[in-house]
Parts: structure tokens; sequence; C-alpha cells
């Protein structure tokens, strides 16, 4: 799989982020979680090596080494 992420804003200043090959997978990953049509996704595929602190495992990662870890695509990373 391609690195590629996705993110979709939200209310609130936040954001969905999600890990897909294809646009079109993380749009529908959005409507099934959320249950609304995203609109407005934008491929944020350059910021793949930017970290973020996870709270449950109270490490930083960044979105490639997260993406290595995943199984199944499209994965919903989580708001941000």
């Amino acid at each position: 799989m391609q690195d590629k992420a996705f993110y979709r804003s939200m209310a609130s200043k936040r954001f969905a982020l999600y890990l897909a090959e294809k646009e079109v997978e993380a749009r529908r990953e959005h409507q099934r979680i959320y249950g609304e049509i995203s609109p407005n996704t934008w491929d944020v595929s350059h910021k793949m090596d930017k970290s973020t602190y996870c709270e449950e495992t109270k490490k930083s990662q960044s979105f490639r080494e997260l993406k290595r870890q995943v199984m199944e695509f499209p994965y919903y990373v989580g708001e941000m």
C-alpha cells in the first residue's frame, strides 16, 4: 500500500484522520463512522513522518510507523 493519509475537517477546529490507499476509501470510512458524507477530504500524505502523542500508549509515533502496524485499510486514526 502506498503511504497515504487523508483528513476531514470537523466542528471546533478538529479533524478526523484516516490511512487509506485512495481518497474514496477514506470518505467511505468517514461516512460509516460518522454517518455523514465527507465533501471535503484532503490528502496529507506529505505529513506521514509527523508524530503525534498517544494518551493510551504514552508515546509519540509517526503516522508512517502507525501504518506499518495496521493490518486492515482504510484505517481510522482518530479525531485530532
